[in-house]
């Protein structure tokens, strides 16, 4: 069933509204424990209805599709998060104005690159901050703090990276992705849908067998094998700030704890995020939230996030990367299987979350 735009039956519209109320109200979307047991309440099986949802799938697993909520279809567990895209405006009267947003934030970004000018012997990024979007197309604060998050449940590389500001969580750079000229043309979420299912659809007969449409921005392992070549993948895509690294740097002549194997991890950690290796992502986070407990005089990340006198936005940072280290260790020990276990990068969390540790690390220290 391809037809994203085609009316809905009362129980799919009943599942796109328990998805969207707690993101609505909190920010946030919800897990699939809490959607599947609203469902149940409603008299229905969310399990069924969520199969149920028109989707474009592409030939091979390895591409991109695209549908009203994106999920681990693969691998849908009580705790896997579950969101809506931007198709799923069209059908949600509380949710359109997320999708007429979404295409004036669009709109602004297409025309960001059009009027870019290349330089001729080096390849520049071309970025747009929150305050940018702010000024020059009215949008909302609330709008523009989800836009990162909304961008990242679309298909394709619309923004190759995603920079937030390490203390306020409403100021942010997205780098453009060359993808977004596909879309040149188009005005509205209607057309925006019909462009995105066409996309993945073509992908079908144009890209080999196993290639990763989705990091197509990405370069290679050979690429990427000399320093110049490194640079340029983590400047255009990093997950500790580089602002941050810095800080602790500093602290390396001064501290009485070893910093090496600290900068160490981070360092593997943006190289490994700047490749798309969602499986290194995990190890590494969890290595470094196991690794700093000392620093704060604590025995654990658990202690960490309960006993240090933290800011209320950076106490809920650190909540969720206790969540997360759940997350990590069933990535590191779930044995194998026989059926598929995928984790991909939607999965790794929001770099604002260990940019705030680290910033904390690098006071303490």
């Amino acid at each position: 069933m391809n037809d994203l735009l085609a009316p809905l039956t009362s129980a799919q519209l009943a599942l796109l509204q328990t998805i969207a109320e707690p993101m609505l109200e909190h920010g946030r979307w919800p897990k699939w424990q809490f959607a599947e047991a609203a469902m149940r309440k409603r008299g229905y099986n969310g399990r069924e209805v969520l199969q149920s949802l028109p989707q474009r799938m592409a030939a091979r697993a390895v591409l991109p599709a695209y549908g009203l909520v994106w999920y681990d279809w693969r691998n849908l567990q009580p705790d896997s998060e579950i969101r809506l895209t931007v198709a799923a405006s069209v059908h949600l009267p509380e949710y359109k104005q997320i999708g007429w947003n979404f295409i004036k934030a669009l709109r602004y970004m297409i025309k960001k690159i059009a009027e870019h000018e290349p330089d001729p012997f080096e390849v520049t990024l071309i970025d747009v901050t929150s305050e940018d979007l702010r000024r020059d197309t009215g949008l909302d604060y609330s709008f523009i703090r989800a836009l990162p998050g909304i961008l990242q449940n679309e298909p394709f590389n619309l923004t190759t990276s995603y920079q937030a500001d390490i203390v306020d969580d409403l100021r942010w750079t997205l780098t453009l992705g060359p993808i977004l000229a596909e879309y040149e043309d188009v005005t509205t979420v209607e057309q925006y849908v019909h462009r995105a299912v066409t996309l993945v659809g073509s992908l079908e007969d144009k890209t080999p067998s196993g290639v990763d449409i989705t990091e197509a921005s990405i370069p290679s392992a050979t690429e990427t094998a000399s320093p110049a070549a490194n640079e340029r993948v983590l400047a255009g895509k990093q997950y500790v700030n580089q602002k941050v690294i810095d800080a602790l740097e500093q602290k390396e002549t001064t501290s009485s704890f070893s910093l090496d194997k600290l900068l160490q991890l981070i360092n593997e950690l943006n190289t490994n995020y700047a490749l798309g290796n969602p499986y290194a992502c995990h190890a590494l986070l969890r290595a470094i939230l196991d690794h700093i407990p000392p620093v704060f005089s604590q025995p654990h990340f658990q202690a960490v996030a309960s006993n240090h006198n933290w800011s209320q936005t950076d106490k809920r940072y650190m909540k969720l990367l206790v969540e997360f280290r759940n997350q990590a260790d069933d990535v590191m020990h779930r044995q194998i299987r026989k059926s598929v276990t995928v984790i991909d990068m939607h999965d790794v969390p929001q770099k604002a979350w260990i940019n705030a540790l680290l910033v904390e690390v690098a006071e303490v220290l």
